[in-house]
């Protein structure tokens, strides 16, 4: 069989096209795993607090202060309740994250 005879056979070179995409898809999608895995481990951070420590006050009041009321499942505290001698109420809320879902935090202009 003469090189000539399998390039003419349209058959064997789409076989071979496809073979060529299918190795392509596979590289993108074992690069895109090992990207995401790389930037995950170098661009976050977890941190878990108990509700009992000093510093989980502090970073409630920071998450509420920045807005993150974008996130679609968040809690609500209601803090500082007052009545007033008009007989009306004022409430300061704070929205605490819900579990499971990521925050990213922004310190000195870095991610």
């Amino acid at each position: 069989m003469n090189s000539t005879a399998v390039s003419n056979n349209q058959l064997f070179v789409g076989g071979i096209g496809l073979y060529g995409i299918a190795i392509g898809a596979f590289a993108l999608r074992h690069l895109g795993r090992h990207l995401f895995g790389y930037l995950q481990r170098s661009c976050l951070v977890s941190l878990e607090t108990s509700s009992r420590d000093v510093s989980y006050k502090w970073i409630m009041q920071w998450i509420s202060a920045e807005g993150i009321v974008k996130s679609r499942q968040l809690s609500i505290l209601n803090a500082n309740t007052e009545i007033l001698a008009n007989d009306s109420i004022t409430t300061k809320s704070m929205f605490l994250p819900a579990p499971n879902v990521t925050h990213f935090f922004y310190h000195n202009k870095r991610l």
